[in-house]
Protein backbone atom coordinates (compact mmCIF):
# COMPACT_ATOMS: atom_id res chain seq x y z
CA UNK A 1 0.00 0.00 0.00
CA UNK A 2 1.50 3.21 -1.18
CA UNK A 3 2.05 5.40 1.57
CA UNK A 4 0.45 9.38 1.92
CA UNK A 5 3.13 11.66 1.71
CA UNK A 6 2.71 14.63 3.63
CA UNK A 7 1.13 18.35 3.27
CA UNK A 8 4.38 20.07 2.05
CA UNK A 9 4.68 23.30 4.65
CA UNK A 10 2.13 26.22 4.28
CA UNK A 11 3.88 29.21 2.50
CA UNK A 12 2.15 32.53 2.08
CA UNK A 13 1.72 33.77 -1.31
CA UNK A 14 4.46 36.17 -2.76
CA UNK A 15 2.76 39.53 -2.64
CA UNK A 16 1.96 41.24 -6.07
CA UNK A 17 4.32 44.11 -5.76
CA UNK A 18 7.58 41.48 -5.32
CA UNK A 19 6.73 39.48 -8.08
CA UNK A 20 6.50 42.50 -10.47
CA UNK A 21 9.58 43.81 -9.16
CA UNK A 22 11.51 40.69 -9.59
CA UNK A 23 9.87 40.21 -13.05
CA UNK A 24 10.63 43.79 -14.36
CA UNK A 25 14.16 43.56 -12.87
CA UNK A 26 14.79 40.66 -15.30
CA UNK A 27 13.82 42.71 -18.14
CA UNK A 28 15.90 45.57 -17.83
CA UNK A 29 19.69 45.66 -17.42
CA UNK A 30 21.34 48.40 -16.00
CA UNK A 31 18.54 51.27 -15.10
CA UNK A 32 19.47 54.51 -14.01
CA UNK A 33 19.77 55.01 -10.06
CA UNK A 34 17.15 56.13 -7.66
CA UNK A 35 17.92 59.69 -6.66
CA UNK A 36 16.37 59.11 -3.43
CA UNK A 37 17.79 56.15 -2.43
CA UNK A 38 20.95 58.12 -1.34
CA UNK A 39 21.76 61.08 0.25
CA UNK A 40 24.82 61.07 -0.89
CA UNK A 41 25.61 64.90 -2.34
CA UNK A 42 23.22 66.30 -0.33
CA UNK A 43 23.92 68.96 2.23
CA UNK A 44 23.41 67.61 5.11
CA UNK A 45 24.24 71.27 7.26
CA UNK A 46 22.01 73.33 5.04
CA UNK A 47 18.56 71.03 6.28
CA UNK A 48 20.12 70.43 9.94
CA UNK A 49 16.56 71.23 11.36
CA UNK A 50 14.99 69.02 9.13
CA UNK A 51 17.37 66.04 9.75
CA UNK A 52 17.13 66.92 13.22
CA UNK A 53 13.41 66.50 13.79
CA UNK A 54 13.59 62.45 12.38
CA UNK A 55 16.15 62.02 15.28
CA UNK A 56 14.91 59.66 17.70
CA UNK A 57 14.94 61.64 21.07
CA UNK A 58 14.91 59.58 24.16
CA UNK A 59 14.46 61.78 26.98
CA UNK A 60 14.80 61.46 31.06
CA UNK A 61 13.33 63.69 33.88
CA UNK A 62 14.23 66.95 34.63
CA UNK A 63 14.93 68.01 30.71
CA UNK A 64 17.69 64.99 31.05
CA UNK A 65 17.57 63.01 26.91
CA UNK A 66 19.59 60.74 25.48
CA UNK A 67 22.66 61.99 23.04
CA UNK A 68 23.64 58.50 21.10
CA UNK A 69 21.84 57.89 17.65
CA UNK A 70 18.95 55.93 17.85
CA UNK A 71 17.65 55.36 13.95
CA UNK A 72 16.75 52.86 13.05
CA UNK A 73 17.58 52.33 9.85
CA UNK A 74 19.72 53.81 6.95
CA UNK A 75 19.24 57.10 6.23
CA UNK A 76 17.81 57.74 2.55
CA UNK A 77 16.35 60.84 1.24
CA UNK A 78 12.94 58.73 0.90
CA UNK A 79 12.77 59.00 5.06
CA UNK A 80 15.26 62.17 5.08
CA UNK A 81 12.26 64.43 3.43
CA UNK A 82 9.52 61.76 4.58
CA UNK A 83 8.25 60.76 1.34
CA UNK A 84 6.61 57.50 -0.20
CA UNK A 85 9.02 55.20 -2.27
CA UNK A 86 6.54 54.05 -5.24
CA UNK A 87 5.67 50.14 -5.44
CA UNK A 88 8.15 49.85 -8.71
CA UNK A 89 11.15 51.62 -9.43
CA UNK A 90 10.28 53.99 -11.92
CA UNK A 91 13.49 53.70 -13.62
CA UNK A 92 12.99 50.45 -14.67
CA UNK A 93 9.79 51.73 -16.23
CA UNK A 94 11.56 54.41 -18.24
CA UNK A 95 13.76 51.24 -19.27
CA UNK A 96 10.87 49.10 -20.55
CA UNK A 97 9.16 51.79 -22.50
CA UNK A 98 12.83 52.59 -24.60
CA UNK A 99 13.71 49.08 -24.89
CA UNK A 100 9.81 47.13 -26.16
CA UNK A 101 8.79 48.56 -29.41
CA UNK A 102 5.15 47.69 -28.78
CA UNK A 103 4.64 48.61 -25.41
CA UNK A 104 6.48 52.05 -26.69
CA UNK A 105 3.99 52.01 -29.82
CA UNK A 106 0.86 51.46 -27.52
CA UNK A 107 1.46 54.20 -25.36
CA UNK A 108 2.17 56.49 -28.40
CA UNK A 109 -1.25 55.29 -30.01
CA UNK A 110 -2.66 56.10 -26.41
CA UNK A 111 -1.49 59.73 -26.34
CA UNK A 112 -2.41 60.19 -30.42
CA UNK A 113 -5.92 59.34 -29.61
CA UNK A 114 -6.64 60.52 -26.37
CA UNK A 115 -4.75 64.27 -26.72
CA UNK A 116 -3.48 64.10 -29.98
CA UNK A 117 -6.78 65.25 -31.57
CA UNK A 118 -6.63 68.55 -30.45
CA UNK A 119 -8.79 70.48 -28.27
CA UNK A 120 -11.67 72.52 -27.89
CA UNK A 121 -13.32 75.44 -25.34
CA UNK A 122 -17.12 75.02 -25.66
CA UNK A 123 -19.63 76.62 -24.05
CA UNK A 124 -20.18 76.05 -20.54
CA UNK A 125 -23.99 75.41 -18.85
CA UNK A 126 -24.12 79.40 -17.64
CA UNK A 127 -23.09 80.12 -20.68
CA UNK A 128 -25.71 78.12 -22.66
CA UNK A 129 -28.42 79.35 -19.96
CA UNK A 130 -27.33 82.74 -20.99
CA UNK A 131 -28.15 82.27 -24.44
CA UNK A 132 -31.66 80.80 -23.53
CA UNK A 133 -32.48 83.75 -21.49
CA UNK A 134 -32.20 86.36 -24.91
CA UNK A 135 -32.90 83.57 -27.48
CA UNK A 136 -35.82 86.34 -28.64
CA UNK A 137 -33.79 88.91 -29.57
CA UNK A 138 -31.74 88.20 -32.62
CA UNK A 139 -29.24 90.77 -32.39
CA UNK A 140 -27.80 90.48 -28.80
CA UNK A 141 -27.52 86.84 -29.38
CA UNK A 142 -25.41 87.42 -32.38
CA UNK A 143 -23.60 90.25 -30.40
CA UNK A 144 -22.70 87.40 -27.24
CA UNK A 145 -21.48 84.89 -29.96
CA UNK A 146 -19.33 87.50 -31.34
CA UNK A 147 -18.01 88.00 -27.71
CA UNK A 148 -17.16 84.19 -27.15
CA UNK A 149 -15.50 84.13 -30.05
CA UNK A 150 -13.18 86.36 -29.51
CA UNK A 151 -13.02 85.85 -25.58
CA UNK A 152 -12.21 81.56 -26.85
CA UNK A 153 -9.39 82.88 -28.90
CA UNK A 154 -8.04 84.88 -25.79
CA UNK A 155 -7.82 81.74 -23.16
CA UNK A 156 -6.49 79.72 -26.39
CA UNK A 157 -3.64 82.03 -26.51
CA UNK A 158 -3.55 82.00 -22.57
CA UNK A 159 -2.69 78.77 -22.73
CA UNK A 160 -0.24 78.12 -25.04
CA UNK A 161 1.74 81.33 -23.72
CA UNK A 162 1.78 80.24 -20.36
CA UNK A 163 4.78 78.32 -21.43
CA UNK A 164 7.52 79.57 -23.93
CA UNK A 165 8.90 75.92 -24.15
CA UNK A 166 6.05 74.34 -25.33
CA UNK A 167 2.23 74.76 -26.37
CA UNK A 168 -0.50 73.34 -24.01
CA UNK A 169 -0.97 70.52 -26.57
CA UNK A 170 2.88 69.59 -26.54
CA UNK A 171 2.33 70.05 -22.61
CA UNK A 172 -0.89 67.48 -22.64
CA UNK A 173 1.53 65.20 -25.13
CA UNK A 174 4.17 64.79 -22.31
CA UNK A 175 1.94 64.14 -19.82
CA UNK A 176 -0.17 61.80 -21.09
CA UNK A 177 3.04 59.82 -21.93
CA UNK A 178 4.08 59.68 -18.46
CA UNK A 179 0.72 58.85 -17.32
CA UNK A 180 1.09 56.28 -19.54
CA UNK A 181 4.69 54.54 -18.70
CA UNK A 182 4.98 55.41 -15.19
CA UNK A 183 1.16 55.43 -13.96
CA UNK A 184 1.37 59.01 -12.57
CA UNK A 185 1.39 62.67 -14.38
CA UNK A 186 2.45 65.85 -13.01
CA UNK A 187 1.40 69.31 -14.09
CA UNK A 188 2.95 71.91 -12.61
CA UNK A 189 1.31 75.57 -11.84
CA UNK A 190 3.37 78.51 -11.14
CA UNK A 191 1.60 81.55 -10.02
CA UNK A 192 2.53 85.40 -10.67
CA UNK A 193 2.70 88.12 -7.85
CA UNK A 194 -0.66 88.52 -7.94
CA UNK A 195 -1.74 85.00 -7.51
CA UNK A 196 -3.04 84.19 -11.17
CA UNK A 197 -1.69 81.99 -12.89
CA UNK A 198 1.21 82.78 -15.33
CA UNK A 199 3.24 79.44 -16.04
CA UNK A 200 1.34 75.60 -16.94
CA UNK A 201 4.48 73.00 -17.63
CA UNK A 202 5.02 69.03 -17.56
CA UNK A 203 7.81 67.41 -14.49
CA UNK A 204 8.97 64.29 -15.86
CA UNK A 205 7.22 61.75 -12.82
CA UNK A 206 10.55 59.65 -12.41
CA UNK A 207 11.67 63.03 -10.56
CA UNK A 208 8.69 63.14 -8.47
CA UNK A 209 7.87 61.56 -4.92
CA UNK A 210 4.87 61.90 -2.82
CA UNK A 211 5.07 63.65 0.78
CA UNK A 212 4.23 60.68 3.66
CA UNK A 213 1.76 63.48 4.64
CA UNK A 214 0.03 64.31 1.10
CA UNK A 215 1.33 67.95 1.77
CA UNK A 216 3.16 68.01 -1.41
CA UNK A 217 5.44 66.67 -3.36
CA UNK A 218 9.41 66.74 -3.68
CA UNK A 219 11.51 66.56 -6.59
CA UNK A 220 15.23 65.50 -6.49
CA UNK A 221 17.62 67.34 -9.03
CA UNK A 222 21.57 67.21 -8.24
CA UNK A 223 21.54 66.25 -5.00
CA UNK A 224 19.10 69.58 -3.70
CA UNK A 225 14.95 68.93 -3.33
CA UNK A 226 12.70 71.31 -4.79
CA UNK A 227 9.28 71.04 -3.04
CA UNK A 228 5.75 71.84 -4.63
CA UNK A 229 2.47 71.81 -2.65
CA UNK A 230 -0.46 70.68 -3.70
CA UNK A 231 -2.85 72.55 -6.12
CA UNK A 232 -4.87 75.15 -4.35
CA UNK A 233 -3.31 74.07 -1.12
CA UNK A 234 -1.08 76.35 0.74
CA UNK A 235 1.54 74.41 2.31
CA UNK A 236 5.28 76.60 2.89
CA UNK A 237 8.16 74.92 1.34
CA UNK A 238 10.00 73.20 4.38
CA UNK A 239 13.35 72.61 3.05
CA UNK A 240 13.91 75.81 1.52
CA UNK A 241 11.91 78.17 3.18
CA UNK A 242 10.06 79.41 0.18
CA UNK A 243 6.14 80.80 1.11
CA UNK A 244 4.76 80.17 -2.36
CA UNK A 245 6.11 77.09 -3.86
CA UNK A 246 4.66 75.64 -7.43
CA UNK A 247 1.71 73.85 -7.29
CA UNK A 248 1.55 70.50 -9.37
CA UNK A 249 -1.63 68.85 -10.26
CA UNK A 250 -1.08 64.50 -9.82
CA UNK A 251 -2.54 62.43 -12.49
CA UNK A 252 -2.88 58.96 -11.25
CA UNK A 253 -3.43 55.66 -12.86
CA UNK A 254 -5.12 53.88 -10.07
CA UNK A 255 -3.66 50.92 -8.44
CA UNK A 256 -4.34 48.27 -5.00
CA UNK A 257 -0.76 48.54 -4.51
CA UNK A 258 -0.91 52.07 -3.65
CA UNK A 259 -3.22 54.79 -2.19
CA UNK A 260 0.02 57.43 -3.27
CA UNK A 261 1.01 56.11 -6.44
CA UNK A 262 -0.67 54.76 -9.74
CA UNK A 263 0.67 51.71 -11.42
CA UNK A 264 0.38 51.74 -15.69
CA UNK A 265 -1.44 49.12 -17.55
CA UNK A 266 2.32 47.44 -18.52
CA UNK A 267 2.76 46.14 -15.60
CA UNK A 268 0.10 43.23 -15.80
CA UNK A 269 1.89 42.18 -19.09
CA UNK A 270 5.48 42.14 -17.20
CA UNK A 271 6.05 38.11 -18.26
CA UNK A 272 5.53 38.94 -21.48
CA UNK A 273 7.75 41.87 -22.06
CA UNK A 274 10.67 40.00 -20.44
CA UNK A 275 9.67 37.01 -22.98
CA UNK A 276 10.30 39.09 -26.04
CA UNK A 277 13.14 40.27 -24.34
CA UNK A 278 15.48 37.01 -24.44
CA UNK A 279 13.41 35.78 -27.80
CA UNK A 280 14.95 38.63 -29.37
CA UNK A 281 18.19 38.35 -27.59
CA UNK A 282 18.09 34.44 -28.95
CA UNK A 283 17.45 35.55 -32.69
CA UNK A 284 20.24 38.23 -31.96
CA UNK A 285 22.97 35.93 -30.97
CA UNK A 286 22.21 33.60 -33.80
CA UNK A 287 23.01 36.25 -35.96
CA UNK A 288 25.86 37.46 -34.34
CA UNK A 289 27.63 33.88 -33.68
CA UNK A 290 26.18 32.22 -36.78
CA UNK A 291 28.86 29.36 -36.97
CA UNK A 292 26.73 26.60 -38.82
CA UNK A 293 27.40 26.40 -42.67
CA UNK A 294 25.16 26.31 -45.58
CA UNK A 295 26.46 22.70 -46.50
CA UNK A 296 29.45 20.18 -45.34
CA UNK A 297 31.72 18.64 -46.86
CA UNK A 298 31.91 15.18 -46.81
CA UNK A 299 34.80 12.84 -48.02
CA UNK A 300 34.80 9.26 -48.05
CA UNK A 301 37.46 6.53 -49.35
CA UNK A 302 40.07 8.48 -48.24
CA UNK A 303 41.50 10.43 -44.97
CA UNK A 304 41.85 13.62 -44.92
CA UNK A 305 45.41 15.41 -43.50
CA UNK A 306 45.77 16.27 -39.82
CA UNK A 307 47.65 19.45 -40.45
CA UNK A 308 44.47 20.21 -42.97
CA UNK A 309 41.75 19.36 -40.16
CA UNK A 310 43.03 21.72 -38.05
CA UNK A 311 43.24 24.42 -40.67
CA UNK A 312 39.22 23.59 -40.91
CA UNK A 313 38.71 23.37 -37.32
CA UNK A 314 40.91 27.07 -37.15
CA UNK A 315 38.97 28.51 -39.90
CA UNK A 316 35.39 27.56 -38.38
CA UNK A 317 36.30 28.94 -34.94
CA UNK A 318 38.14 31.91 -35.83
CA UNK A 319 36.95 33.07 -39.30
CA UNK A 320 33.47 32.05 -39.75
CA UNK A 321 31.94 32.90 -36.92
CA UNK A 322 29.86 35.99 -37.81
CA UNK A 323 30.23 35.83 -41.26
CA UNK A 324 27.21 35.57 -44.16
CA UNK A 325 29.44 34.17 -46.50
CA UNK A 326 33.16 32.70 -46.67
CA UNK A 327 35.20 30.41 -48.82
CA UNK A 328 36.84 27.58 -47.69
CA UNK A 329 39.53 25.43 -49.93
CA UNK A 330 40.11 21.78 -48.41
CA UNK A 331 43.34 19.89 -50.35
CA UNK A 332 42.54 15.55 -50.53
CA UNK A 333 45.07 13.87 -51.52
CA UNK A 334 43.97 10.65 -53.84
CA UNK A 335 47.32 10.00 -54.88
CA UNK A 336 46.84 6.42 -53.03
CA UNK A 337 42.70 5.50 -54.11
CA UNK A 338 39.72 7.30 -55.20
CA UNK A 339 37.99 9.71 -52.65
CA UNK A 340 34.61 10.34 -52.83
CA UNK A 341 33.70 14.04 -51.78
CA UNK A 342 29.83 15.07 -51.31
CA UNK A 343 28.11 18.37 -50.22
CA UNK A 344 25.31 17.91 -47.91
CA UNK A 345 22.76 20.67 -46.90
CA UNK A 346 22.36 22.10 -43.76
CA UNK A 347 20.41 25.28 -43.75
CA UNK A 348 18.08 24.19 -46.48
CA UNK A 349 15.52 26.87 -47.34
CA UNK A 350 14.28 29.86 -45.74
CA UNK A 351 15.64 30.38 -42.30
CA UNK A 352 12.65 31.55 -40.03
CA UNK A 353 13.32 33.17 -36.72
CA UNK A 354 12.74 31.27 -33.37
CA UNK A 355 9.73 32.04 -31.47
CA UNK A 356 7.97 33.68 -34.20
CA UNK A 357 4.73 32.22 -32.47
CA UNK A 358 5.94 33.22 -29.54
CA UNK A 359 6.54 36.72 -30.00
CA UNK A 360 3.41 36.85 -31.46
CA UNK A 361 1.63 35.41 -28.20
CA UNK A 362 3.27 37.69 -26.26
CA UNK A 363 2.34 41.34 -28.49
CA UNK A 364 -0.99 40.17 -27.92
CA UNK A 365 -0.69 40.02 -24.30
CA UNK A 366 1.22 43.20 -24.01
CA UNK A 367 -1.59 45.01 -26.76
CA UNK A 368 -4.53 43.22 -23.98
CA UNK A 369 -2.40 44.81 -21.03
CA UNK A 370 -3.50 48.54 -22.54
CA UNK A 371 -6.49 47.53 -23.94
CA UNK A 372 -5.22 48.95 -27.61
CA UNK A 373 -5.76 47.11 -31.24
CA UNK A 374 -3.39 45.84 -32.89
CA UNK A 375 -4.45 48.01 -35.84
CA UNK A 376 -3.26 51.21 -34.39
CA UNK A 377 0.16 49.98 -34.16
CA UNK A 378 0.55 48.86 -37.45
CA UNK A 379 -0.93 46.26 -40.17
CA UNK A 380 -2.30 43.59 -38.65
CA UNK A 381 -2.66 39.96 -40.36
CA UNK A 382 -6.26 38.42 -41.13
CA UNK A 383 -8.27 41.18 -39.23
CA UNK A 384 -11.42 42.81 -41.35
CA UNK A 385 -12.36 46.06 -41.85
CA UNK A 386 -15.35 45.31 -39.51
CA UNK A 387 -13.18 43.62 -37.09
CA UNK A 388 -11.00 47.39 -36.99
CA UNK A 389 -14.17 49.17 -36.48
CA UNK A 390 -15.65 47.30 -33.71
CA UNK A 391 -11.96 47.50 -31.99
CA UNK A 392 -11.87 51.18 -32.97
CA UNK A 393 -15.04 51.69 -30.85
CA UNK A 394 -14.19 49.86 -27.90
CA UNK A 395 -11.13 51.29 -27.42
CA UNK A 396 -12.90 55.21 -27.74
CA UNK A 397 -15.45 54.07 -25.56
CA UNK A 398 -13.70 51.84 -22.78
CA UNK A 399 -9.90 53.71 -23.60
CA UNK A 400 -10.04 56.56 -24.60
CA UNK A 401 -13.00 58.69 -23.34
CA UNK A 402 -12.44 57.82 -20.20
CA UNK A 403 -9.50 58.91 -19.90
CA UNK A 404 -10.10 61.98 -21.64
CA UNK A 405 -12.80 62.95 -19.52
CA UNK A 406 -10.26 62.20 -16.42
CA UNK A 407 -8.00 65.03 -18.06
CA UNK A 408 -10.92 67.58 -19.12
CA UNK A 409 -11.61 67.36 -15.14
CA UNK A 410 -8.33 68.46 -14.19
CA UNK A 411 -7.59 70.93 -16.48
CA UNK A 412 -11.45 72.55 -16.19
CA UNK A 413 -9.80 73.51 -12.30
CA UNK A 414 -7.51 75.78 -14.28
CA UNK A 415 -9.55 77.16 -16.65
CA UNK A 416 -12.45 78.02 -13.66
CA UNK A 417 -9.38 80.65 -12.38
CA UNK A 418 -10.08 82.63 -15.60
CA UNK A 419 -13.79 81.91 -16.43
CA UNK A 420 -16.91 79.66 -16.19
CA UNK A 421 -17.84 80.65 -19.70
CA UNK A 422 -16.16 77.75 -21.19
CA UNK A 423 -14.94 74.46 -20.47
CA UNK A 424 -12.25 72.38 -21.60
CA UNK A 425 -12.61 69.70 -23.97
CA UNK A 426 -10.58 67.18 -25.54
CA UNK A 427 -11.55 66.29 -29.63
CA UNK A 428 -12.47 62.68 -29.44
CA UNK A 429 -11.60 59.47 -32.39
CA UNK A 430 -13.95 59.88 -34.97
CA UNK A 431 -15.35 56.75 -35.88
CA UNK A 432 -16.97 57.78 -39.10
CA UNK A 433 -15.74 59.92 -42.44
CA UNK A 434 -16.96 63.10 -43.10
CA UNK A 435 -19.62 61.89 -46.09
CA UNK A 436 -21.42 59.66 -43.59
CA UNK A 437 -21.46 62.47 -40.42
CA UNK A 438 -22.92 64.58 -43.07
CA UNK A 439 -25.21 62.45 -44.23
CA UNK A 440 -25.96 62.07 -40.18
CA UNK A 441 -26.43 65.59 -39.65
CA UNK A 442 -28.78 65.86 -42.41
CA UNK A 443 -31.22 63.37 -40.56
CA UNK A 444 -30.93 65.42 -37.26
CA UNK A 445 -31.40 68.58 -38.81
CA UNK A 446 -34.69 67.13 -41.22
CA UNK A 447 -36.02 65.80 -37.61
CA UNK A 448 -35.49 68.86 -35.59
CA UNK A 449 -33.29 67.36 -33.33
CA UNK A 450 -30.75 69.39 -33.77
CA UNK A 451 -30.01 72.99 -35.10
CA UNK A 452 -27.67 74.28 -38.30
CA UNK A 453 -25.44 76.44 -35.54
CA UNK A 454 -24.85 73.26 -33.57
CA UNK A 455 -23.66 71.20 -36.33
CA UNK A 456 -21.55 74.49 -37.78
CA UNK A 457 -20.22 74.82 -34.60
CA UNK A 458 -18.74 70.74 -34.19
CA UNK A 459 -17.63 71.27 -37.57
CA UNK A 460 -16.01 74.52 -36.28
CA UNK A 461 -17.35 77.22 -38.49
CA UNK A 462 -19.30 80.60 -37.46
CA UNK A 463 -22.62 80.59 -36.47
CA UNK A 464 -25.69 81.97 -39.03
CA UNK A 465 -27.99 84.69 -37.76
CA UNK A 466 -30.95 82.56 -38.06
CA UNK A 467 -28.90 79.28 -37.63
CA UNK A 468 -30.69 79.18 -33.76
CA UNK A 469 -33.56 77.87 -34.88
CA UNK A 470 -34.98 74.44 -36.08
CA UNK A 471 -35.51 73.72 -40.03
CA UNK A 472 -39.27 73.97 -41.07
CA UNK A 473 -39.87 71.74 -43.56
CA UNK A 474 -42.68 71.73 -45.99
CA UNK A 475 -45.77 69.59 -46.08
CA UNK A 476 -44.42 67.42 -48.75
CA UNK A 477 -40.91 67.35 -47.58
CA UNK A 478 -42.05 66.16 -44.15
CA UNK A 479 -44.52 63.48 -46.28
CA UNK A 480 -41.42 62.54 -48.03
CA UNK A 481 -39.51 62.73 -44.56
CA UNK A 482 -41.71 60.73 -42.75
CA UNK A 483 -42.05 57.77 -45.55
CA UNK A 484 -38.05 57.52 -45.60
CA UNK A 485 -38.47 57.26 -41.73
CA UNK A 486 -41.40 54.63 -41.40
CA UNK A 487 -40.37 52.69 -44.27
CA UNK A 488 -43.84 52.38 -45.73
CA UNK A 489 -42.92 52.55 -49.17
CA UNK A 490 -43.75 49.12 -51.39
CA UNK A 491 -39.95 48.59 -52.10
CA UNK A 492 -38.39 49.52 -49.16
CA UNK A 493 -40.81 46.94 -47.30
CA UNK A 494 -39.55 44.71 -49.52
CA UNK A 495 -35.73 44.67 -48.83
CA UNK A 496 -36.87 44.93 -45.29
CA UNK A 497 -38.50 41.46 -45.87
CA UNK A 498 -35.70 39.73 -47.75
CA UNK A 499 -32.18 41.12 -46.51
CA UNK A 500 -28.96 39.66 -47.63
CA UNK A 501 -27.49 36.66 -45.32
CA UNK A 502 -24.28 39.14 -44.74
CA UNK A 503 -24.62 42.38 -42.37
CA UNK A 504 -23.19 45.16 -44.06
CA UNK A 505 -23.15 43.59 -47.50
CA UNK A 506 -26.29 44.79 -48.42
CA UNK A 507 -26.83 46.37 -52.17
CA UNK A 508 -27.66 50.54 -52.55
CA UNK A 509 -30.79 51.24 -53.73
CA UNK A 510 -30.88 52.56 -57.03
CA UNK A 511 -31.08 56.48 -56.48
CA UNK A 512 -31.69 56.12 -52.69
CA UNK A 513 -35.38 56.39 -53.67
CA UNK A 514 -37.45 59.32 -54.05
CA UNK A 515 -35.84 62.85 -53.27
CA UNK A 516 -37.91 65.81 -52.45
CA UNK A 517 -35.50 69.11 -52.45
Amino acid sequence: MAELLPDPPYREPEPLTAIVRQSIKKTVIDPAPDAFATIEGLDLTKYKNHHDSFQKDIKGSDGARSKAKHEDAPLTAYSFFDVVEPPVRLEWLLRIYQESSVHYAAVQAKAANIVGLGYDLVDSQATRNKIDQIDDDSEALQKLRRTLQKQKFVYFDMLDNANDEADFADTLQRVIVDYEVFGNAYIEIGRKANGQIGYIGHIPAQTIRVRRGRDGFVQMSMGKPQFFRNYGGDAADPFNGDPNPNEIIHLKKYHPSSTYYGLPDIIAADTELAGNKYAAAFNLEYFENKAIPKYVMVVSGKRVNPTVSNDMFEFFDSNFRGKNHRLLIVPVDTTDGDAKVTFQPIEAGVQDASFANYYKANVAGILMAHRVPITKIGTAEGVNVALAKDADKTFKEQVCRPTQRMIEKKVNKIIREFTNAFNFKLNELTLTDEQTQAEIDDIYLRSGTMVPNEVRARWGWPGLPWGDEAIQLSPQQKAEQAAQDNGTRERDAQRRRHPVDEPGNARNAAGEGRQTE
